[in-house]
Parts: C-alpha cells; structure tokens; sequence
C-alpha cells in the first residue's frame, strides 16, 4: 500500500512511499518469440555448419547436424521425392503451374503459366480463360537484348522492348520521371535467369549462416539425458555463445544476399528487401543478449538443444528418433512440453502430426504414401478439418506435383504444378512490331484504341 512517511517543508505535502511489492512480471507472452528465436538460430546454425562440414568438419557440434540433416534428406519419403536436383542443375529447364477455380458473380476461371529457359532466353507463355470472354493466350519472352510480347488475339502485332537501345519514347520518359531503370532491371534479370542454381549460389545466398557457424566457438559442458528411439540415454552437451544480434544479422545478411544476387532489382516503396528487413526486424531482439546455447549430442547425432537469455524461460528441443532422429521432436518451455511432431512410418507411409499441449482441440497432420504418390494435408479445429489432397509423381526428368479439386460449397479449387528438364519454346508470329521504348505518346493512343475494339468485338459488343 502506499503510505506518508514525511511531509515536504516547501509544499507541506505529504510523501508518499511505495510499499506495495512490485508484481512480477509474466513472461508466458514471450514463450512463442523466444521458440521463434531459438528455431531461427538453431537454423542458422545447422545451415552454416552444414555448408562448412563440406569443407572441414571442425567440431562434434557440426559432424552432428550434418549427419542429422543427411539422415532426414536420406530417410524422409516426401523430401525424398520432391527432391529434383537435375532441374535445379540444368540449364534448359520448364515449369508449369496450372489453377483452375470458380469465382462467385465471374463463373469458372483457370489460368496456366509455363516459364521455360535454355542459355539464350526465357519465355513465359500459358492462357487465361474466363467464363464470360474468350481464352487469353499469351507469350513473354526475355532474350539478351529484348522483351517481346505476343497474343494470337492482336496477332497483327508483336510489342519490343529493347532494352540495350537508347529508347527515348513515351514509356520511356514516363520510366525516367519515376526514376526506374527499366534497361538495368531487365539486364540484370535476364542475367539471373540464365544462371541455374549451383552450390556456389547457395553458398552465396547463406553467406550470414555460414559467418556465423565459422565463428562460433564450442566447448563441452555436463551431459544430459534424452529419451532417444524409446531409451533413456546420456547425452554430451557442447555450448556456445550467441546473442539477438546474431540472429538478427543472420536474417538481414541473408536478405542482403538476395539482393545482390538479383542487382537490387526488387524494391518495394523504393526500399530493397535487406531494407525492408532491417527496419521489421530493427528492435526484434534487443531483449535478447548474449547467451548460452547448447548442443546435445548421442551416436554423432543431435539429441536436443537448450537456450535460456539471461531471466527468461529455457526453450528446449528434443529430438526422440524413431526410423530417424528427426522424425519425433518435442518443443519445451522450462521442462514443459509446449507442442510435438510426432512421425512414423508404415510400410510406404509416412506420417506427421502435431500435437498441442493441453489437449488443444486442433489438428494438422500430413500423411504421404511413397508408393502411389497421395499426399494429404489436414488442418483445422476437430471435427471441422479442411483436407487437401495432392498426387506427387517423378521420372527421371519430370516432377509432377497435382492438387485435386477442393469443393468450398460456391467455390471450387485445384492445380497443378510441373517441373521438367528441357526447354519447350512457343512460336512467335506476328506482323507489325511495335517498338515500345521509342513509340510517341500519339502512336501508343492509336494502337491501344485499336486493341481495345478488337476485345469488344470478341466479346460481342
């Protein structure tokens, strides 16, 4: 309670002295940060040793996420065959993405994209078809010097944009008055599209990861018991010192690497993505100073991890095995089971589901059978669950992957996406080309004028 103690000789007040405890301040609101922040860096972490193990395997700490990744990549069904590293490799490669939906006051509508390139250009061609106009089909296509676009719907024209010209037409003024470079922007993206992804990509894409996984410095401490395959089993634990500024860099460095992979093509309200980043993430971890994080190790690989910032709550993983050690795992706040995923695999079937502690009245799980290609995506409070169903399929040079339609009552939904190598190129046919870069403000008025009655005639009107 609050009492007078003395009285002030100036004002003749009485002082008041706080005698009330002062309440303790709850930290259960930041349980789900500190998990977010300890999964970031224990991310960051394996991702970093893990490029480095290649080189040299310098610690306990980094032959054990290695070999707890390699074994997850090696025994997981479904990462498994959603694995195409041919595609990622070539340089003539193809996807597809197909949907196909029903919109209410529109009607049905389904849209196909296939983007192909091989090491002279790329296209982007499909259709669009809505239920009241006639099919849209259309071809994009980026080589070193220009982009061209072309539908057979005004098939009297081509529209060019040469983007190593000089162009001083009414696009390109307007470009210029916005201060955007659309010659570099596309210079720069066709650059990107001709260089297929390689290790030396993603080393550069990882380069905060691997910093810091280079940096950091291990050293044993006491061991702890894990339960493992359904054991009880002694652990080694290795610890390091990290701290939010850590992981903040980890996120903003990588966010900087896909700036300087794509030139600083992208740019939201003028800011880059690093930008973008910094600025979320400005004050993200300030209640995070340096720490202890530690590793526990059994059979040279990851049994759990602990983190605790000074006052705050241990976050803790566990990792329980099964037909691998990250099958089962167990996330934990102060000894405290917060959520699970619990996996197993029968026969060609493999399962995952998440379990909330208190018996939280939801579920998500994902079932995928390896030897027919389902798999199943369910999610939502129980007995109102929301199911996807996919069909995954692999041959050597093509990866199919096939929604089957969703019925929502008044809306429908499915699609497709494919992923080949080999590049499969449309035809462009045209007449007139249109230089879009030097058109005049008058000739651009004329033509889309004359596009515009012929969309009103297919349309009827």
């Amino acid at each position: 309670m609050d009492t007078p103690t003395n009285f002030d000789p100036v004002t003749g007040q009485p002082i008041v002295v706080n005698t009330m405890q002062p309440q303790k301040k709850s930290k259960k609101g930041l349980i789900i940060g500190i998990i977010i922040g300890v999964l970031v860096l224990a991310a960051a972490v394996a991702v970093g040793l893990f490029f480095l193990l290649g080189k040299d395997p310098k610690t306990q700490v980094s032959l054990a996420i290695t070999n707890t990744a390699k074994e997850f990549s090696d025994k997981n069904l479904l990462f498994n065959d959603l694995s195409f590293e041919d595609y990622d490799k070539s340089k003539e490669r193809t996807a597809t993405f197909e949907i196909e939906t029903e919109i209410p006051s529109v009607g049905d509508v389904s849209v196909s994209a296939t983007s192909s390139i091989d090491d002279e250009k790329m296209q982007v061609y499909g259709d669009v078809n809505v239920a009241f106009i006639p099919s849209i089909k259309y071809v994009i296509q980026l080589d070193k010097d220009n982009l061209s676009i072309y539908t057979p719907l005004f098939d009297q024209y081509v529209f060019n944009y040469g983007y190593n010209d000089k162009n001083s037409g009414f696009i390109a003024e307007l470009l210029k008055e916005q201060n955007v470079d659309l010659n570099d922007i596309l210079s720069k993206f066709y650059e990107l599209a001709m260089t297929p992804n390689s290790e030396e990509a993603n080393e550069e894409l990882f380069k905060s990861f691997l910093e810091l996984g280079e940096k950091l410095e291990f050293e044993k401490t006491d061991s702890k018991e894990y339960e493992i395959d359904g054991k009880d089993v002694d652990c080694k634990g290795y610890k390091t010192v990290v701290s939010g500024d850590d992981i903040k860099d980890c996120i903003i460095g990588y966010y900087k690497s896909i700036d300087e992979l794509s030139g600083n093509m992208v740019k939201v309200n003028g800011m880059s993505y690093s930008e973008l980043m910094e600025m979320s993430f400005e004050n993200a971890f300030d209640n995070l100073d340096e720490f202890e994080i530690v590793f526990y190790l059994y059979d040279d690989k990851v049994a759990g991890l602990t983190m605790q910032p000074d006052d705050e709550e241990m976050v803790e993983i566990a990792f329980k095995g099964g037909d691998y050690r990250a099958q089962n795992i167990d996330f934990l706040v102060d000894d405290e089971v917060q959520f699970s995923i619990e996996g197993e695999i029968d026969d060609d079937v493999e399962t995952y589901e998440l379990a909330l502690a208190d018996n939280t009245p939801i579920t998500a799980k994902i079932a995928y059978n390896s030897n027919d290609g389902e798999l199943t995506l369910t999610a939502g409070p129980k007995g109102q669950e929301i199911s996807l169903d996919f069909i995954i399929s692999k041959s050597k040079n093509k990866l199919d992957i096939e929604m089957k339609t969703v019925d929502f009552g008044d809306v429908y939904f499915g699609g497709k996406l494919s992923l080949s190598t080999g590049a499969k190129f449309e035809d462009i046919d045209a007449g007139t080309e249109v230089d879009l870069g030097n058109a005049s403000e008058e000739e651009l008025q004329g033509i889309v004028q004359e596009l515009y009655s012929i969309v009103m005639g297919t349309m009827g009107f």
